[in-house]
């Protein structure tokens, strides 16, 4: 099927709609921010988390290990570099995580 030599104004606004809705207009502060509201957080906690889960993420592919994930557990939390969380814990929580989104 060729393309439409034009479009109505019903088309346009049908468009930009789904695209609203689907935040394609929003920059990345805009989407952190929304992110932020969502789940209640300060947008500097989630700015810190992002950064640090796309560090990992960059490391190895899109998506963390369950090592990488122990590592921004770790930051999250505020653990101090001389001392670890349970391994038991950050294996209950990857379990948890891994179940709920169905990996």
């Amino acid at each position: 099927k060729g393309l439409s030599p034009g479009i109505n104004f019903q088309e346009f606004l049908a468009w930009f709609a789904q695209r609203l809705r689907q935040g394609s207009f929003m920059t990345e502060a805009q989407r952190l921010q929304g992110l932020a509201e969502k789940y209640g957080m300060r947008k500097d906690v989630l700015s810190h988390l992002k950064e640090t889960f796309d560090g990992c993420a960059r490391e190895s592919g899109e998506q963390i290990s369950e090592q990488d994930f122990s590592r921004i557990l770790h930051g999250a939390m505020k653990v101090p570099p001389d001392m670890t969380l349970p391994p038991r814990r950050v294996a209950t929580f990857w379990t948890e995580i891994c179940r709920s989104s169905g990996g």
